[in-house]
């Protein structure tokens, strides 16, 4: 499995380029809804770490310190490539790579995410129905 420290050194090579980050947040939003039964346990996490990285790449958000911000992407990355450690076919089995590497995530960003969940509910009006921003 990945290190957290692989998942950063990945994540830079997407954090510069606006668009491969909002490809990431479309492919991310789209597993996130085709996942929902197995990523029960996480899905809350996930959707907030989705929705930060999606007001940072408008810089709306930018109260996150440069290696979560790595982790988080380095997540979603890992997330949405279905070819992973254990390809995503794989019945059973093919998310359980994905959820450790959230997970892992979750608890290394934490504190960030808390912090980022506290802002966007002072923001709450500006989500449509889906909870992402409009």
């Amino acid at each position: 499995m990945l290190s957290l420290q692989q998942l950063r050194a990945h994540a830079g090579d997407w954090i510069n380029h606006d668009s491969r980050i909002l490809a990431l947040l479309r492919n991310a939003t789209r597993k996130i809804e085709q996942q929902r039964a197995s990523l029960s346990k996480i899905l809350d996490d996930l959707r907030i770490m989705v929705q930060l990285i999606s007001y940072w790449a408008r810089r709306e958000y930018t109260d996150i310190p440069w290696n979560s911000l790595l982790a988080i992407v380095g997540a979603l990355v890992y997330f949405v490539n279905p070819m992973d450690l254990v390809p995503d076919f794989i019945h059973g089995l093919g998310l359980l790579d994905d959820a450790s590497i959230i997970a892992m995530a979750i608890a290394a960003t934490r504190k960030d995410l808390d912090r980022f969940r506290a802002w966007h509910q002072t923001r709450a009006s500006d989500f449509g129905a889906d909870g992402f921003a409009q």
